[in-house]
């Protein structure tokens, strides 16, 4: 959603800067009891390195809503078929043994992240929300997130980089959403938001007020509401 739309984005928040980026992702934290992945099964692995995040994500939610695993093929199953919602995933027949060590370790090292963000907010596991709703607004249509933990969003990623800017914009939307959302509803927008990288340990809990304040200095959320919709109803226009 955020890439459909950089041109706006970089209206409403222009100082999402290369630099401020960097501020933001020193301040990055160790996953709890992380579990190194062996670098050699990462480079003999043939499957695309976003279906290993997916077949890693339904680790990791098959764990949180059953405790257990499934079959790899039920697991494989379901990441081509979240895969499929955004991309042409390039289905793999089957899964070598290091994959499986690759995804189970990846998927157990969010599961061990979740549980110390939950913890943290004195709630349990249990209490985790797979697949938030986010609102859309206009000709921008509702997704979903990939985790929440009260009103902490979560979103995780599996890349060897540091966290982009392009996943802060992709947060930032997010919230902007849910903050659009609340003032139509009465309700709570998201109040704050962890990356999470599972594969290469890094947290970086991120409180949208302060993100907001950085990237989009000098004015109010609520103006910041107003140039948003003025700019998407631009953008209605042009069709």
């Amino acid at each position: 959603m955020a890439r459909e739309i950089s041109g706006v984005f970089e209206t409403i928040f222009p100082h999402l800067i290369p630099k401020v980026v960097s501020y933001i992702n020193s301040q990055n934290i160790a996953i709890p009891g992380f579990e190194e992945i062996d670098h050699k099964l990462l480079s003999e692995s043939s499957i695309q390195k976003s279906m290993i995040f997916e077949i890693a994500s339904a680790v990791a939610e098959s764990s949180l809503v059953f405790g257990c695993l499934p079959s790899w093929d039920t697991l494989l199953l379901n990441a081509v078929t979240k895969q499929r919602f955004h991309y042409d995933a390039e289905v793999p027949l089957v899964l070598e043994e290091g994959d499986k060590v690759i995804a189970r370790v990846t998927g157990e090292n969010l599961v061990r992240g979740l549980a110390s963000l939950a913890g943290s907010k004195s709630l349990l596991l249990s209490d985790v929300v797979i697949a938030p709703k986010i609102p859309g607004c206009g000709w921008i249509s509702s997704g979903v997130g990939d985790f929440a933990i009260g009103d902490n969003l979560v979103e995780v990623k599996c890349s060897a980089k540091n966290f982009s800017s392009a996943d802060y914009r992709q947060i930032l939307m997010y919230w902007l959403m849910s903050y659009l959302y609340a003032i139509e509803t009465n309700s709570t927008e998201w109040k704050s938001c962890v990356l999470i990288n599972p594969r290469v340990n890094k947290m970086v809990i991120v409180n949208f007020d302060e993100l907001v304040r950085l990237v989009s200095p000098g004015g109010s959320k609520l103006q910041l509401v107003e140039k948003f919709r003025a700019s998407i109803e631009v953008g209605l226009s042009r069709f």
